[in-house]
């Protein structure tokens, strides 16, 4: 299996996620001898996941990637943005262009989602002064497009949906999103445009590590909060507080308007993904969000 290169082809840009003997060969052809530990696979069928151990007792995640720019992004991310975290993010250990597979550093702890500290405050604020370094990892550039550019994307989730969203939903999303049509130019950074406690590690000593890079790319800094908006902080103030004390920095009114358009945005993108998935749970997050948008949570107050 050969060390990663710069970039790597584009085709094809779907791959049928490798099996778990599979994914067992390509790491012993890197780490030599190892046993499986656990799977760690979504039911989306997006990745296969699995945790191993080599002949020294240390753990590694093995990662197949069925989708080629989620592949990349991550190669990218965990290569140029990752290191900043100063060890809270995972290394790359190697990975395979052809098989868009990925092997990486297994990091102490357990999913903040699994445990306690999903809802702990202490562990926001530590969550906060991560992204703040993924965010500062390089210097932030202005896009003349990135939010214009929702609103074409919109339409494409429509197309997609025909049939699962209501015409007042569909009307409501366009208006939502028409905003950011004026935006013009904005400054981006690194986000990970996934940031929620699934996918923050939480050790013994309650340090606090992030991890699947996949959704990684440049983005309005105020993305990485949507999804926390609409799950762990609905109703819980205190753990926005936390987060943004650990960010140090509070979004202005025009932070906020431009969230909003992205929580419509979220909203009905998560319904039709997650049909097409087969995910019922997440689908019916998607819809919760539309319908609490649509009575006037805006989740942002």
């Amino acid at each position: 299996m050969p060390q990663c290169p710069h970039g790597g082809s584009r085709d094809p840009v779907f791959m049928t996620v490798l099996s778990a003997r599979e994914l067992l060969a390509a790491c012993e052809r890197v780490l030599g001898p190892v046993t499986l530990v656990t799977d760690r696979s979504w039911q989306h069928g997006e990745h296969h996941v699995i945790e191993v151990s080599d002949s020294a007792g240390q753990r590694w995640i093995a990662k197949s990637v069925r989708e080629r720019g989620s592949y990349e992004r991550e190669i990218h991310a965990l290569r140029n943005w990752a290191p900043a975290l100063d060890g809270a993010a995972p290394a790359l250990r190697a990975c395979d262009d052809a098989w868009q597979l990925l092997i990486m550093t297994r990091l102490p702890g357990r999913l903040a989602e699994e445990t306690e500290a999903e809802l702990d405050p202490a562990v926001h604020k530590l969550a906060g002064q991560l992204i703040r370094q993924l965010h500062e990892a390089v210097p932030p550039e202005t896009d003349r497009d990135v939010a214009a550019a929702m609103a074409g994307k919109l339409e494409l989730w429509i197309g997609r949906g025909s049939g699962l969203l209501s015409d007042a939903e569909i009307s409501f999303g366009r208006q939502q999103v028409k905003p950011l049509t004026a935006v013009g130019p904005v400054s981006t950074l690194p986000c990970h445009l996934d940031n929620q406690p699934r996918n923050w590690l939480v050790d013994d000593d309650g340090r606090v590590s992030l991890i699947d890079f996949g959704m990684c790319r440049r983005d309005v800094w105020i993305r990485d909060m949507a999804r926390l908006y609409v799950q762990q902080w609905a109703g819980r103030p205190d753990l926005r507080d936390a987060f943004y004390a650990g960010y140090d920095r509070i979004p202005a009114a025009a932070d906020l308007v431009l969230l909003r358009c992205y929580l419509a945005y979220s909203a009905i993108s998560t319904v039709v993904w997650a049909r097409e998935h087969g995910d019922a749970l997440f689908e019916e997050q998607g819809r919760r969000t539309l319908a609490r948008l649509r009575a006037g949570d805006c989740y942002t107050s």
